[in-house]
């Protein structure tokens, strides 16, 4: 995976969620991404709460991540070079995009990867408040797959956003209604969802 970042990666994206910088791999790959000199560019989730400066120092950096069966500098990985990287990455890095919770569902992460692209956040809203409905038609929904997953959590929706996109122009060739996508709906009511089956 690290060599995967130093030879392969031409932008890193760091995605900052509650433990993110926690994580030993996470870690790993941030440094090497710093130290090759690859571009990164961070997310920043509403649930990411950066670490003091205290934990971030070379002495307690160890401290601060999570154990791991491994040991980072196995992989020439240390723990001035981890300080060094995340110095940067929460000081000098100026490549930063942010979710708008203002969006539903997948429209977070269109949002992100738009903004990401250099595009315009005013597009991404447009297109979310034009195709999200407040409530479900259950005559457009008859025979739709329903995917749900949980709205509140981001990281469901990722998912549900890589599993649809997996499998939707084979959905839309043996199911009559479509896809409804669960978490892209402002406030599903139970009665229409069981109506759409």
């Amino acid at each position: 995976l690290f060599d995967t970042v130093r030879a392969r990666c031409g932008k890193l994206i760091v995605y900052l969620t509650t433990d993110t910088l926690r994580r030993p791999w996470c870690a790993g790959e941030i440094t090497i991404a710093w130290q090759v000199h690859k571009r990164i560019a961070t997310v920043y989730h509403p649930s990411f709460h950066a670490p003091n400066d205290q934990d971030t120092q070379v002495d307690s950096i160890g401290d601060y991540l999570a154990q791991a069966d491994f040991k980072l500098y196995e992989y020439g990985i240390t723990d001035d070079k981890i300080s060094g990287a995340y110095t940067w990455l929460l000081g000098e890095c100026t490549d930063r995009h942010r979710f708008h919770m203002q969006l539903v569902g997948r429209g977070r992460f269109e949002a992100v990867v738009d903004s990401l692209l250099g595009h315009d956040f005013a597009k991404s809203w447009k297109r979310q408040m034009s195709s999200q409905t407040g409530s479900i038609d259950a005559g457009r929904h008859v025979h739709s797959l329903v995917v749900s997953s949980l709205p509140e959590d981001d990281e469901a929706t990722a998912a549900t956003a890589v599993l649809v996109g997996k499998i939707q122009s084979s959905v839309v060739e043996i199911v009559p209604g479509g896809m409804l996508v669960l978490c892209d709906i402002t406030d599903p009511a139970p009665a229409e969802v069981c109506r759409c089956v």
